[in-house]
């Protein structure tokens, strides 16, 4: 025996089809005159749903009249949606098994009024379909911005196929809209990534996805480093000082730093506040005991260019 009816699915070694019996079915139903008629037409192919690509989308003008408190009124619309479905049952392909060794790609898209996706597998070079899936969006996922949509689409075909994904290793996720393939910096992927997973050398993993990446190298300004600037040798010492403030330290109080640039020798005083008479005071005893500097640099903080150090 070459094929099998097995709970409403024609099984065969080739794969999985809609029973010649379900086609008829659908084929020879006329045109839904009532609501109820429409649901139950939508109940009918919705069964062999899995055969029919994007089948939500083609489905909602139907569907739109079947909803409580809409008036049925039938127009082209709705005429193009039915013969739509009935045109993509009778061609119906025949899905192929899954196969955990192929290479697997799942494709997804979406419609102002549903999403799509499609798994497919390559098998001796050869593409197979494996299974289409679609579902209508809400009210509130119709006002989405249309890169919510298409993110939205992602997120849900990789639930829905989540027992096939699951056993894989790697698999391709494909889109047809460019927004979606960029990517955030080095810092911020790292944070995402271990915020969801992690495995060893990820770091490196995203170091290197970000060096590769096309659209940054065009974007990237190159970062020129500037040249070492060479400091002059003072002529003797205690000839150039650099000045630095330090804490608050547990206590309270605040470590003035002066070294000589000629020895590296470091000059420590603590002193109680940060305000340029206090600095004044010591630098004051600093230098009526060694001497007046050529040169003092400082990080130009205010209590350290005001007029009175000035």
């Amino acid at each position: 025996m070459d094929k099998v009816v097995f709970v409403g699915l024609l099984v065969s070694k080739y794969g999985i089809g809609p029973t010649e019996e379900k086609v008829r079915a659908v084929l020879e139903s006329s045109r839904p005159t009532t609501p109820t008629e429409v649901r139950s037409f939508l109940g009918m192919v919705g069964f062999s749903a899995r055969f029919v690509p994007n089948f939500a989308t083609i489905a909602e003008p139907l569907r739109a009249i079947s909803r409580q408190g809409v008036p049925f009124v039938w127009e082209s619309e709705q005429d193009a949606s039915f013969q739509e479905l009935k045109q993509q049952l009778a061609k119906a392909p025949v899905l192929a098994y899954f196969d955990k060794e192929a290479h697997t790609r799942v494709i997804a898209d979406a419609s102002p009024v549903g999403l799509g996706a499609v798994l497919v597998q390559e098998k001796n070079g050869v593409g197979r379909t494996l299974c289409y899936a679609s579902r209508s969006l809400s009210s509130v996922e119709r006002r989405y911005s249309q890169i919510e949509k298409q993110a939205l689409a992602l997120v849900w075909t990789c639930e829905w196929f989540n027992e096939y994904l699951n056993v894989l290793q790697t698999i391709d996720l494909v889109t047809d809209h460019d927004a979606l393939k960029g990517h955030q910096g080095i810092v911020k992927m790292k944070e995402r990534l271990r915020s969801k997973v992690w495995w060893p050398g990820v770091d490196k993993a995203v170091e290197g996805k970000c060096r590769e990446c096309y659209g940054c190298l065009l974007v990237t300004k190159e970062t020129i480093t500037p040249p070492v600037k060479i400091t002059r040798m003072p002529e003797r010492p205690w000839h150039d000082l650099v000045l630095d403030l330090l804490g608050p330290m547990p206590t309270g109080e605040y470590l003035l730093v002066l070294v000589n640039y000629f020895s590296r020798w470091v000059e420590v005083d603590n002193i109680k506040s940060t305000t340029s008479e206090t600095i004044i005071k010591c630098l004051d005893k600093q230098f009526s005991r060694d001497g007046v500097p050529n040169t003092l640099r400082t990080d130009n903080g205010p209590n350290l260019v005001s007029a009175e150090m000035e």
